[in-house]
């Protein structure tokens, strides 16, 4: 694996867990999450700052030689679909964490599935 890739990836990865944080934050912090029922196998609060920190670096690395080895296999077309694939995965798990009471889920609500709490269905 090249350093130049994975400063790329890990450059990338954390401007995306950046962005993703900083969005879902004031949702997360809300009265409205709070009152949410929550799955009996969602891992408690203090679990999410140790566990996304690992699997954003494990993206970033897996990601990184991955790319150099499509790149050393000349095949344009799969590196090409690879980064892309993965520039719109970053751009999408960023930009996807803003929703709260008051965001975008508040207009689409209704239309989640019933194996949702009901807090985020009404």
């Amino acid at each position: 694996m090249r350093i130049s890739t994975l400063i790329a990836t890990g450059t990338s990865v954390a401007a995306a867990a950046a962005v993703g944080s900083l969005a879902s934050r004031p949702a997360v912090q809300s009265s409205w999450y709070a009152r949410l029922r929550k799955p009996r196998y969602q891992p408690p609060e203090i679990v999410f700052p140790v566990v996304w920190p690992i699997l954003y670096a494990d993206i970033a690395v897996v990601s990184a030689s991955t790319i150099d080895e499509l790149h050393d296999s000349e095949d344009a077309r799969k590196l090409r679909a690879y980064q892309g694939a993965l520039g719109l995965n970053l751009v999408l798990n960023g930009a996807g964490r803003g929703y709260s009471s008051t965001g975008a889920l508040s207009q689409h609500r209704r239309r989640l599935p019933r194996h949702w709490p009901r807090a985020a269905r009404t």
